[in-house]
């Protein structure tokens, strides 16, 4: 008899403390943690639209240079300085009788060394060098250039072509870039019904050694892959004596923020 209350009691204190369990359980949900979800909005990124424009103008050279080299050798210096110079006034007078202007000779370098016996190393005389370049518009007048350098006495000599208004055509080019950019991203706002807020970031790209493409035989590398819009335009002259034009290329990558 004493077993069985016993028992009974033993079972009646397991379902309290189950009662009392299960009565926390559903209590449970009033100490929940709550969460602050504020901030969430303000932790997603910024939202951009991305636009690439390049643009490209057919540069033509508009100017020739010849670059010639005088020298002369003497046991004295000024000897030697005294002759490369009259080599020089001759020269001048030579390519003003072209046509050309004194200011359209520039003098590069003038320099003045000692020879020196290949067996003992003593010095045997002086050489005085000038390097000048003629500059004109006239590509006809090559030849005649260069006879004006022989006939001085010119001991070296070679021709180059440049554009004369090169940092005016870049800036043509970079704003025409800039507007093909502008007129893509204008229209996809139009067309997605987004609105564009500002301008959150520019690069510009080219891959000549010359800047902004230009230069024969070394066309335009860098292009990032972003959908682009392009312009080109003509730029050339003197197209009978040079007929193949240089490009001078930009790109340019704008990200917008969106409102």
């Amino acid at each position: 008899m004493m077993m069985r209350s016993i028992l009974a009691a033993f079972l009646l204190s397991v379902c309290v403390a189950c009662g009392a369990c299960d009565s926390t359980a559903h209590a449970g949900p009033a100490y929940a943690p709550s969460l602050d979800l504020s901030g969430a909005a303000a932790q997603r990124p910024p939202r951009t639209l991305t636009v690439s424009g390049s643009a490209t103008l057919d540069i033509t050279p508009d100017m020739l240079d010849v670059h010639m080299s005088l020298t002369a050798e003497r046991v004295r210096p000024k000897a030697a300085v005294a002759e490369v110079r009259a080599h020089q006034a001759a020269l001048q007078k030579n390519v003003l009788a072209l046509g050309l202007d004194k200011t359209d000779v520039k003098v590069s370098e003038i320099a003045l060394s000692p020879t020196y016996d290949p067996h003992t190393g003593a010095v045997t005389g002086y050489v005085a060098s000038i390097a000048l370049t003629a500059s004109t518009k006239n590509f006809e007048l090559l030849g005649d250039l260069a006879e004006a350098g022989a006939d001085a006495g010119a001991t070296n000599l070679s021709s180059s072509t440049r554009r004369s208004d090169l940092p005016q055509q870049k800036a043509r080019v970079r704003e025409l870039a800039l507007k093909a950019a502008k007129a893509k991203a204008d229209q996809t706002a139009t067309v997605l019904g987004i609105k564009l807020a500002g301008v959150d970031n520019v690069v510009e790209s080219g891959g000549s050694p010359y800047g902004y493409g230009y230069g024969y035989g070394y066309g335009y590398g860098g292009y990032n892959g972003v959908a682009n819009a392009e312009i080109h335009e003509n730029a050339g002259q003197n197209r009978d004596v040079n007929p193949d034009a240089a490009e001078l290329t930009l790109s340019v990558t704008v990200v917008y923020d969106l409102g």
